[in-house]
């Protein structure tokens, strides 16, 4: 790290007041936390107010402990953008100087006592972020949220907590909100939340009591408020709060528990220890909290309270420590994560926890840094088996795999790992998230709904878990519910873009081009870098006849940053099809990388747009290619979101057969697509794609009336997609009728 200067002490820069000790940033009543990281960054480039410095310089001096790449600078910068409210292309705040750097081009001022951030009310904390719906399912970084989002985040539990039946509650529910720290230099903020994280952890094992997750207990962090009303909020019964004081031997950790319906104090304690009598602390804290709440424990869960992760301290706080850098979703920060818990297992070899976390934060650079799975996959999978090796019931570890196979699509395998690690950890809340994501994923929305449900108990105020219900609602045609959703996501994190696009959604899914655009346009607002929502706003300007407009967002998308330059080009052109002749689109598919391509979905829609070309041998070559690479049947050829668009790996697989003759194959495929689709509607998925792929595989079969009805029946639920029915190559035998009733629709 480099060398610290008085601006370290506190300083402005533009507008902002900025307090590198705490990771703040103050403007006015706004409030901001940054990544440590990004701070430094922010720090280094103040310190050289006006000079260009390098991208190398940053990666050696702020990066010095950790091996990254370029990439790593980028977030920073980006993230720095995001929350100083500056415009890359018209800078205020740091300008990037091309081939050589970036350069802070506002003014710097050291801060006077009076005017530090610190002298005000604590800034909110760094904002979670999801996972984001991409081309290839890829994490996008996307922006923090003002410190406002407390308030609004209890306006979005107080609806939702209005529509709840009575009885929901049972009798012992708890949220641990985040201990204070209390240490002289505020050095143990990472400390404190591991040690709260790991308490709720502890307690979570329990079936005996409801836990409320992390994501809704922390949007309390240093609240002063009434007890009750946090409790009647959160939906519990009790209320568990502390603090910790803590130097370089003693440890002091007050908590108190308290009853959310009363207000009362029922159990309060003060525990003075050596510092590396951690893991006493939390298990006197634990024990004492089921006393207190009269809980009558199973054998299972008594032995489960018992159960000790590690007998060595140090490695038990680096554990925390990485936990803590996990939790803040920033791809430096994951690295941070993964070598805390190395440094956790070399203390500890047989600490079996650890590798779980090692997992996790590998899962995450996966997501967060856009990596492809198969660089990741191995050391993931080495992770997870040294765990379940050292300990068979170690419910972390299966949630960690039950994720990595979700990613690689073996479903049902997710689902038992999934299923299992609920079992062990009741009140894993995220456990029930992921798996309602791959039921949804395997064409189940209503048991993805069921599981959904289940997690709101555990976390209200988790955004992408309103986000996932949002989608999965509308699948199922339940708009309304599905819109209250969004809103209630959009109420949570109104920076973020997910509560905004999946409105859209809800307005495409339903035929009005209009609420689409208006949805996914402000959704670009909040995140104008996203390739993802350019490409679609690019499709729904063909959908509403406004070839330019797809123009404009097509060539934006392309400009953007993304890991998968050539797949983003297959979409662009689509164009062609609206605009041009076949020549012209084959002319636009020379110029892509094709041979780049190593997944099957990009390798299926290359062979598709090569039919529509005419070039029928260059299609069949990309679909025996594709075919080569599919590693499971339900990842390349029952991949719901493709069916949202009435795409198909199986159906460009039924086209080439026809065009080669071979009509043996051409029927197996088309069977196995009515299958699935059949499949689709019984278990509640109703969404226009669907019945569109309906219609074109019975017209390629020759049920020219029943494709028709299908038709007829995609348009009645909001198919507008003309200039793809123009061309669809499997739409030929009813084109002329199909094209009258959609022509009959009036755009809306």
């Amino acid at each position: 790290m480099h060398a610290p200067s008085l601006l370290t002490q506190g300083f402005q820069v533009g507008d902002w007041l900025v307090e590198p000790s705490l990771n703040s940033l103050a403007c006015g009543d706004e409030r901001v936390k940054i990544e440590p990281r990004t701070m430094d960054v922010l720090v280094y480039l103040a310190e050289r107010s006006g000079q260009v410095v390098a991208q190398s310089e940053l990666e050696s001096s702020v990066w010095k402990d950790v091996v990254v790449t370029s990439q790593s600078v980028y977030q920073s910068i980006a993230q720095l953008r995001r929350v100083l409210k500056d415009d890359a292309r018209e800078p205020r705040y740091i300008a990037t100087v091309s081939r050589r750097g970036y350069r802070l081009i506002a003014p710097v001022k050291t801060a006077t006592p009076a005017r530090r951030a610190s002298d005000k009310a604590p800034a909110a904390p760094i904002a979670e972020t999801p996972p984001v719906a991409s081309n290839r399912r890829r994490a996008v970084r996307a922006a923090t949220f003002a410190a406002a989002i407390a308030v609004i985040a209890i306006a979005a539990v107080l609806v939702w907590r209005a529509q709840r039946a009575p009885g929901d509650t049972p009798r012992a529910s708890i949220a641990v909100l985040p201990f204070t720290d209390l240490s002289t230099a505020h050095d143990n903020a990472a400390f404190c939340d591991g040690l709260t994280d790991e308490l709720s952890s502890a307690l979570a094992q329990l079936s005996e009591v409801r836990v409320i997750a992390r994501n809704s207990a922390y949007q309390f962090r240093d609240a002063e408020g009434d007890v009750r009303v946090i409790g009647s909020r959160l939906g519990v019964s009790h209320v568990l709060r502390g603090s910790v004081r803590r130097d370089a031997s003693h440890l002091r950790v007050t908590a108190s528990l308290v009853d959310a319906k009363s207000g009362v104090q029922v159990w309060s304690r003060t525990i003075d220890k050596r510092s590396d009598e951690l893991l006493k602390v939390q298990e006197e804290i634990a024990n004492d909290v089921v006393t207190a709440l009269e809980i009558e424990l199973s054998p299972q869960s008594a032995q489960r309270l018992r159960k000790q992760s590690t007998v060595n301290p140090n490695a038990y706080e680096l554990y925390l420590l990485g936990r803590y850098q996990q939790l803040t979703r920033d791809p430096a920060a994951l690295e941070r994560a993964i070598a805390y818990q190395k440094e956790a297992l070399t203390l500890d070899p047989s600490f079996a926890l650890a590798y779980a976390g090692l997992a996790d934060a590998h899962l995450g650079l996966y997501y967060y840094r856009g990596l492809r799975l198969d660089q990741s996959a191995p050391e993931i999978e080495l992770d997870i088996r040294h765990a379940l090796e050292l300990d068979s019931g170690l419910a972390e570890a299966y949630a960690a795999r039950g994720v990595l196979r979700t990613e690689q699509w073996r479903l049902p395998e997710a689902i038992a790992d999934l299923e299992k690690a609920i079992v062990l950890k009741p009140n894993n809340g995220e456990s029930m998230i992921r798996l309602g994501v791959a039921r949804e994923y395997l064409g189940e929305p209503r048991d993805a709904l069921t599981q959904y449900d289940r997690a709101l108990t555990l976390d209200p105020l988790n955004f992408p878990l309103h986000v996932r219900r949002c989608l999965t609602l509308q699948n199922m045609a339940r708009y309304a519910d599905a819109m209250r959703d969004c809103q209630r996501a959009v109420e949570l994190q109104p920076e973020h873009p997910n509560g905004y696009w999946t409105t859209g959604l809800i307005a495409l899914a339903q035929g009005d081009l209009a609420g689409a655009t208006a949805g996914y346009e402000k959704a670009l607002e909040k995140a104008p870098w996203r390739a993802d929502l350019l490409l679609q706003l690019g499709y729904i300007a063909l959908d509403a006849g406004k070839p330019e407009d797809a123009r404009r967002y097509f060539d934006r998308a392309v400009t953007q940053e993304h890991d998968d330059p050539a797949a983003v080009e297959l979409d662009r052109a689509r164009f062609f099809l609206v605009t041009g002749t076949p020549a012209d689109l084959g002319k636009f598919l020379d110029g892509i990388d094709i041979d780049s391509f190593r997944e099957s979905p990009e390798l299926f829609d290359a062979a598709l747009l090569e039919l529509l070309a005419g070039r029928q041998q260059l299609a069949h070559t990309l679909v025996v290619r594709a075919r080569s690479r599919v590693t499971s049947e339900s990842a390349a050829f029952e991949n719901v979101w493709d069916a949202r668009w009435g795409r198909n790996a199986r159906l460009t697989i039924a086209l080439d057969a026809l065009a080669r003759g071979d009509q043996a194959e051409a029927a197996r495929q088309l069977a196995a697509l009515d299958g699935w689709i059949h499949k689709l509607e019984n278990n509640g998925q109703v969404w226009h794609g669907a019945k569109y792929l309906h219609a074109s595989e019975l017209a390629l079969r020759g049920n020219k009336s029943e494709a028709l009805a299908a038709f007829d029946d995609a348009v009645r639920t909001g198919w507008r997609r003309a200039w793809w029915t123009q061309v669809d190559p499997a739409m030929a035998s009813i084109r002329q009728e199909a094209m009258i009733r959609l022509r009959q629709i009036p755009t809306r």
